[in-house]
């Protein structure tokens, strides 16, 4: 059986895709800014199709039997968005748009965006060489790739579904390893958001009246949880000179910032008082407060 007849390269233009994040519209390549898992995106593309060479290198006789699918997939989350048009509506409208607009609660670390074009329906009684069976692909954009956590200012986050996983129905869970504080702070150290959960929606949501109250809880936990493992290897964390956004770097700042001390003077007098250190913690991390 011969391949059926493809699009002529040169009977679609895809032109590049767009991002919206924070009322911010920008061509997407790289990294992607002011972007976290509560923050609105959008991503969109405007192909322009020539009907006439689209048909001829098809073999087609009607845009209306095609169908134009955009794409954004994430390998960290296991989310799929897609959306979709009819070929020949979107030649005759006007702004020809194709956009996709995925809860960021489904997304994480990077997403991949692609386009293509499909056979619509099945179809009877066609030249042997002429695409015959739905969802044939008859052309496709070159896929991209953009980094959504690239520029390291947000903490590494994914928004999962505890329950497809196994785990037990908390709100989140931090998984770490500071073995090796030279490495990179965003490969050590990523946070889960249980999808599962009926507070979920609340702390993924910024603007929601309890999200503030959620997430002074959550980050009392994080900075609880990542000192207590550095305490397991204390001994690592007494350099000062780290790489920049290591692991060690990170911890350091965050004893800075939080309580004005060093780590190493931190995780000493956490090992002298730790109920003492309880109340420090929750103190400096404003738990509940305003």
């Amino acid at each position: 059986m011969l391949p059926h007849l493809e699009a002529a390269t040169d009977s679609i233009e895809w032109g590049s895709w767009w991002v919206s994040t924070q009322g911010s519209r920008s061509i997407a390549e790289g990294n992607v800014q002011n972007w976290d898992y509560s923050t609105a995106i959008t991503f969109e593309l405007q192909p322009a199709v020539d009907k006439d060479v689209f048909l001829e290198s098809t073999g087609l006789d009607d845009l209306d039997l095609c169908e134009i699918v955009a794409i954004a997939e994430c390998a960290a989350t296991g989310y799929r968005h897609a959306t979709r048009h009819n070929l020949a509506e979107m030649f005759s409208s006007s702004e020809k748009v194709l956009a996709i607009e995925p809860s960021p609660s489904t997304l994480a670390q990077s997403v991949r965006l692609m386009a293509h074009v499909v056979l619509a329906r099945n179809l009877d009684r066609v030249p042997n060489n002429v695409a015959s069976r739905r969802g044939a692909r008859l052309a496709q954009s070159t896929p991209i790739t953009l980094q959504l956590e690239g520029d390291g200012s947000r903490f590494p986050t994914e928004a999962v579904s505890f329950r497809s996983l196994g785990l037990d129905e908390a709100l989140w869970s931090l998984r770490y390893d500071l073995s090796q504080p030279e490495e990179m702070f965003t490969t050590a150290v990523r946070l889960f958001i249980n999808t599962d959960h009926p507070r979920a929606e609340q702390l993924l949501d910024g603007s929601h009246p309890e999200a503030t109250l959620i997430k002074s809880a959550l980050e009392t936990d994080i900075v609880r949880q990542l000192l207590a493992g550095a305490a397991e290897f204390s001994d690592l964390f007494i350099r000062r000179d780290w790489p920049e956004a290591s692991t060690g770097e990170t911890l350091e700042s965050l004893a800075e910032s939080f309580f004005g001390h060093s780590l190493e003077e931190l995780l000493r007098r956490r090992s002298l008082d730790l109920i003492e250190f309880e109340r420090l913690l929750q103190a400096r991390t404003d738990m509940f407060g305003a």
